[in-house]
């Protein structure tokens, strides 16, 4: 994406920024401002059920913490699962 300097000066002076910009730009909603330009902007719905997904996803990356899934010689069948030890983790080789 490329910046007018004006654009560049206001996004720093408003803290926003270039990654911030191009979400916007990639998932926003298209609104039309006049002149022949156009204007794109996440609507609170939207980043709220971005945010409600994003803890959803956290918290499920928490519960992976010291578990184990041990699979068979060829990695197509579980065995088992389960949470680990100290004890248990120090005794394993990681690859």
């Amino acid at each position: 994406m490329n910046y007018s300097k004006h654009a560049l000066v206001r996004m720093q002076q408003r803290a926003l920024p270039p990654d911030l910009i191009e979400l916007i730009c990639n998932y926003g909603k298209r609104v039309s401002i006049g002149g022949g330009k156009v204007g794109y902007r996440i609507p609170r719905r939207v980043s709220n059920d971005w945010i409600r997904a994003l803890r959803q996803l956290i918290h499920r990356c928490e519960k992976t913490n010291r578990v184990l899934v041990v699979l068979d010689a060829e990695e197509r069948l579980v065995v088992t699962a389960y949470k680990e030890s100290q004890l248990q983790r120090s005794d394993m080789n990681v690859d």
